[in-house]
Protein backbone atom coordinates (compact mmCIF):
# COMPACT_ATOMS: atom_id res chain seq x y z
CA UNK A 1 0.00 0.00 0.00
CA UNK A 2 1.70 3.32 -0.71
CA UNK A 3 2.31 6.08 2.12
CA UNK A 4 -0.23 9.02 1.96
CA UNK A 5 3.17 11.06 0.65
CA UNK A 6 3.47 8.74 -2.05
CA UNK A 7 -0.12 9.32 -2.96
CA UNK A 8 -1.07 12.18 -5.30
CA UNK A 9 -3.71 15.33 -4.00
CA UNK A 10 -5.58 17.23 -5.73
CA UNK A 11 -4.87 20.80 -5.65
CA UNK A 12 -5.12 22.68 -2.23
CA UNK A 13 -5.82 19.30 0.10
CA UNK A 14 -4.15 19.01 3.02
CA UNK A 15 -0.61 18.35 3.75
CA UNK A 16 -0.17 15.06 5.55
CA UNK A 17 1.81 15.35 8.67
CA UNK A 18 4.28 12.78 10.58
CA UNK A 19 2.48 10.57 13.06
CA UNK A 20 3.49 12.68 15.91
CA UNK A 21 2.29 15.82 14.12
CA UNK A 22 -1.42 14.22 13.66
CA UNK A 23 -3.12 15.79 16.09
CA UNK A 24 -2.03 19.48 15.72
CA UNK A 25 -5.17 21.71 15.38
CA UNK A 26 -3.61 23.50 12.11
CA UNK A 27 -3.53 22.51 8.62
CA UNK A 28 -1.42 23.23 5.90
CA UNK A 29 -2.66 23.36 2.77
CA UNK A 30 -0.54 23.10 -0.25
CA UNK A 31 -0.98 23.71 -4.34
CA UNK A 32 1.13 20.83 -5.60
CA UNK A 33 0.27 21.51 -8.88
CA UNK A 34 2.58 24.69 -9.00
CA UNK A 35 6.45 23.67 -9.30
CA UNK A 36 8.51 25.48 -6.30
CA UNK A 37 10.63 27.07 -9.18
CA UNK A 38 7.38 28.79 -10.33
CA UNK A 39 6.01 30.26 -7.34
CA UNK A 40 9.04 33.08 -7.75
CA UNK A 41 11.71 34.08 -4.81
CA UNK A 42 11.08 36.38 -2.40
CA UNK A 43 14.31 38.87 -1.74
CA UNK A 44 16.84 36.60 -0.71
CA UNK A 45 17.69 38.59 2.14
CA UNK A 46 14.28 39.26 3.74
CA UNK A 47 13.35 38.06 7.21
CA UNK A 48 10.25 36.73 8.59
CA UNK A 49 9.22 36.57 12.39
CA UNK A 50 7.25 33.40 13.16
CA UNK A 51 4.85 34.22 16.13
CA UNK A 52 2.89 31.45 17.33
CA UNK A 53 2.45 29.45 20.24
CA UNK A 54 1.88 25.79 18.34
CA UNK A 55 5.23 24.50 17.86
CA UNK A 56 4.66 22.52 14.97
CA UNK A 57 2.91 25.34 13.23
CA UNK A 58 6.15 27.22 13.89
CA UNK A 59 8.25 24.80 12.75
CA UNK A 60 5.85 23.60 9.44
CA UNK A 61 5.95 27.56 8.65
CA UNK A 62 9.68 27.72 9.10
CA UNK A 63 10.11 24.77 6.68
CA UNK A 64 7.90 26.34 3.60
CA UNK A 65 9.56 29.97 4.21
CA UNK A 66 13.09 28.62 4.25
CA UNK A 67 12.34 26.58 0.80
CA UNK A 68 11.02 29.76 -0.64
CA UNK A 69 14.39 31.58 0.31
CA UNK A 70 13.37 33.44 3.32
CA UNK A 71 15.58 33.89 6.68
CA UNK A 72 13.07 33.07 9.61
CA UNK A 73 13.25 33.92 12.94
CA UNK A 74 10.82 33.08 15.77
CA UNK A 75 8.77 33.50 19.18
CA UNK A 76 6.22 31.15 21.15
CA UNK A 77 4.63 34.57 23.12
CA UNK A 78 3.87 37.97 22.65
CA UNK A 79 7.08 39.17 24.50
CA UNK A 80 9.77 36.97 22.91
CA UNK A 81 8.31 38.21 19.62
CA UNK A 82 8.90 41.40 20.67
CA UNK A 83 12.52 40.82 21.61
CA UNK A 84 12.96 38.93 18.79
CA UNK A 85 12.21 42.24 16.73
CA UNK A 86 14.54 44.11 18.35
CA UNK A 87 17.63 41.21 18.06
CA UNK A 88 16.34 40.83 14.61
CA UNK A 89 14.74 43.70 12.61
CA UNK A 90 12.42 41.64 11.13
CA UNK A 91 11.26 42.67 7.11
CA UNK A 92 7.60 41.59 7.74
CA UNK A 93 6.00 39.54 10.70
CA UNK A 94 3.48 36.82 10.92
CA UNK A 95 1.68 36.86 14.30
CA UNK A 96 -1.24 35.08 15.77
CA UNK A 97 -3.35 36.15 17.83
CA UNK A 98 -3.74 33.21 20.34
CA UNK A 99 -0.69 33.97 22.65
CA UNK A 100 0.09 33.33 26.67
CA UNK A 101 0.87 36.62 28.51
CA UNK A 102 0.86 39.08 25.55
CA UNK A 103 -1.56 38.31 22.69
CA UNK A 104 -1.40 39.49 19.06
CA UNK A 105 -3.66 42.73 19.57
CA UNK A 106 -1.04 43.56 22.48
CA UNK A 107 2.10 42.66 20.18
CA UNK A 108 0.24 44.96 17.37
CA UNK A 109 -0.24 47.36 19.66
CA UNK A 110 3.51 47.64 20.65
CA UNK A 111 4.63 47.27 17.27
CA UNK A 112 2.11 50.43 16.43
CA UNK A 113 3.45 52.67 18.84
CA UNK A 114 7.02 52.60 19.01
CA UNK A 115 8.59 54.53 15.69
CA UNK A 116 11.45 52.40 15.40
CA UNK A 117 8.61 48.97 14.56
CA UNK A 118 5.37 51.16 13.45
CA UNK A 119 6.24 50.54 9.86
CA UNK A 120 7.11 46.69 9.99
CA UNK A 121 4.24 44.74 8.13
CA UNK A 122 2.40 42.60 9.97
CA UNK A 123 0.02 39.96 8.35
CA UNK A 124 -2.05 38.08 11.07
CA UNK A 125 -2.62 34.62 10.91
CA UNK A 126 -5.36 32.79 13.15
CA UNK A 127 -7.95 30.60 14.48
CA UNK A 128 -9.76 33.64 15.55
CA UNK A 129 -11.17 34.22 11.76
CA UNK A 130 -14.48 35.98 12.62
CA UNK A 131 -14.98 39.12 10.95
CA UNK A 132 -14.70 41.10 14.34
CA UNK A 133 -11.15 40.14 15.19
CA UNK A 134 -10.49 40.81 11.57
CA UNK A 135 -11.80 44.20 11.68
CA UNK A 136 -10.10 44.85 15.18
CA UNK A 137 -6.40 43.89 14.37
CA UNK A 138 -6.70 46.41 10.47
CA UNK A 139 -7.78 48.81 12.77
CA UNK A 140 -5.11 48.63 14.85
CA UNK A 141 -2.41 48.69 11.90
CA UNK A 142 -1.96 45.12 10.82
CA UNK A 143 -1.22 45.04 6.67
CA UNK A 144 -3.31 41.68 6.38
CA UNK A 145 -5.20 38.72 7.93
CA UNK A 146 -5.67 35.31 7.11
CA UNK A 147 -7.50 32.55 8.80
CA UNK A 148 -6.11 28.85 9.90
CA UNK A 149 -6.46 26.70 8.28
CA UNK A 150 -4.57 28.42 5.70
CA UNK A 151 -3.52 27.69 1.96
CA UNK A 152 0.42 27.69 1.77
CA UNK A 153 0.35 29.46 -1.71
CA UNK A 154 -2.12 32.40 -0.17
CA UNK A 155 0.46 33.01 2.76
CA UNK A 156 3.09 32.98 0.23
CA UNK A 157 1.65 35.39 -1.94
CA UNK A 158 0.43 37.80 0.60
CA UNK A 159 4.18 38.38 1.78
CA UNK A 160 5.51 38.62 -1.10
CA UNK A 161 2.90 41.28 -2.24
CA UNK A 162 3.14 43.21 1.37
CA UNK A 163 7.79 42.97 1.07
CA UNK A 164 6.75 44.01 -2.85
CA UNK A 165 5.29 47.29 -1.77
CA UNK A 166 7.99 48.36 0.31
CA UNK A 167 10.91 48.10 -2.42
CA UNK A 168 8.58 50.31 -4.65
Amino acid sequence: MPRTSDRPRAPDQALPLPAEEAGSKFELLLDPTVPEDARGAPDPHATVLLVDDEDQLRRVMRDLLQREGYRVAEAQNGIEALDQVDRHAPDIIVLDLNLPGLDGYGVLSHLRSRPATSKIPVVVLTARGDEDNEVRVLELGADDFLSKPFRARALSARLKTILGRRTR
